[in-house]
């Protein structure tokens, strides 16, 4: 299956190509985006979402209205079978993923940025089992035989994991494996029969394995300060294998050897790199904390070219977003690099609003807290000026979307510290 935008949509149809012939395969299912098909073992058919109806929709309206189904091979999208959503509101998304033993589809209902529901249907009971509906909490899960890991942020800004027997799933029979600490769970997957884990530390992702337990075994040791995506593989397979960047690595990924022991250093393999025409040892990346206007200690990268010196002489660009739980860490921008390679000083702050320190960190930064963004900002500013970084009258500053917002109020507030906005 693979979506097909066109005319700039932001919606796409679903298509069903058959590998060996190249053939279509039946008509393609309009009007689906983020349909997230679940496809059965025999290739028979496969579990989506999309809008309960697909007739007579509006424009922006495919994105609302969202159920589950199921879409046998071979047969008419206009008969799938509603698998789950009857009762969803109109602005509740849906999302399921199979289980490895085709049993249970976990259900997932997005509620807002950092809120949703969980659910498990037992696919040969035909019974939707509730894990959590406070709808005021982040929740995500993997089942694994007839367990469900949960990793969510409830009673704990920071996130903790739970073991949940799927047959008694009651939040008192929950098990705690995994508590809060002072590094935020970015993300959690069971590989191998290991818990593998990746913690955001001061806005870098760290990569820890756990025994199904909570027992902690080790780490994967990470090349640098950077970032850890898209970590995959079998519960019960003998390989991992995730994406890494960092300011001046250009994605990689990774193929985690399980069979040599996932915290030997020999277990880690470039699988395959992004090739980038730039000679990364030109550049040298640093993290510096300073203090906002209340006293909060924030964090921010600096990247330069080796040589260019803290003179107040290079100009400077200054990168922020803080909001809507979203972390900046350290990633590779092929955009950067002409700006950096003239000689140019680039900044990037972990503002509040963001996730880099968990729930209680993006709150800070949201409605009526907005204004400690700003404050993160310009601090960063006065920082670079005080460190002698930057002149004012060579610094730029940059936001897209909420970034945007950002810089505009940045801007209006204390024009003095800034030469230019984008």
């Amino acid at each position: 299956t693979y979506g097909m935008s066109s005319g700039g949509t932001e919606t796409s149809d679903l298509h069903i190509l058959e590998v060996d012939s190249g053939a279509s395969v039946g008509k393609p299912i309009p009007k689906v985006r983020w349909a997230n098909p679940q496809w059965l073992k025999d290739g028979s058919g496969f579990y989506y979402t999309r809008p309960r109806k697909l007739e007579g929709i509006g424009p922006g309206e495919e994105v609302y209205h969202r159920r589950v189904f199921y879409h046998e091979l071979g047969a008419k999208w206009s008969e799938d079978r509603l698998i789950y959503g009857e009762k969803l509101k109109k602005e509740e998304i849906p999302d399921a993923i199979l289980s490895p033993d085709e049993r249970y589809l976990l259900i997932d209902v997005f509620m807002g940025w950092g809120k949703n529901r969980l659910y498990v249907k037992d696919l040969r009971r035909d019974k939707i089992i509730t894990i959590a509906d406070d709808g005021e909490s982040s929740y995500t899960g993997e089942i694994v035989d007839n367990n469900l890991f949960v990793l969510t942020n409830a009673e704990a800004p920071r996130y903790h994991v739970f073991k949940v027997d799927l047959g008694r799933t009651g939040r008192r029979h929950w098990k705690e494996i995994i508590a809060e600490s002072d590094a935020v769970i970015d993300f959690m997957k069971v590989v191998g029969g290991k818990l593998f884990v990746g913690y955001l530390r001061d806005a870098h992702l760290e990569l820890d394995i756990f025994e199904l337990d909570g027992q902690r075994e080790g780490e994967v040791v990470l090349p640098e300060l950077g970032t850890v995506s898209d970590f995959d593989g079998k519960s019960d397979g003998e390989e991992a294998f995730f994406e890494f960047s960092s300011f001046t690595t250009p994605p990689t990924v990774y193929r985690l050897d399980l069979t040599v022991g996932p915290g030997n250093p020999e277990s880690l393999q470039v699988w395959s790199q992004l090739e980038a025409p730039i000679d990364p040892s030109q550049f040298e990346s640093r993290q510096v904390f300073y203090r906002s206007k209340d006293g909060t200690r924030i964090p921010m990268f600096i990247i330069r070219k080796e040589g260019v010196g803290e003179d107040a002489r290079a100009p400077g660009l200054l990168y922020g977003y803080g909001g809507f739980n979203i972390a900046l860490t350290p990633n590779f921008r092929a955009s950067f690099f002409p700006w950096l390679e003239s000689g140019g000083v680039l900044a990037i702050a972990n503002l509040r609003g963001g996730s880099e320190y968990g729930e209680e960190w993006h709150r800070a930064g949201m409605l009526d807290k907005k204004q400690n963004v700003f404050d993160d900002f310009i601090a960063a500013a006065e920082y670079l000026v005080e460190q002698r970084y930057v002149d004012p009258k060579r610094l730029a500053i940059h936001g897209r979307s909420n970034g945007g917002l950002l810089v505009g109020a940045a801007l209006t507030q204390r024009p003095d510290l800034f030469r230019a906005v984008i």
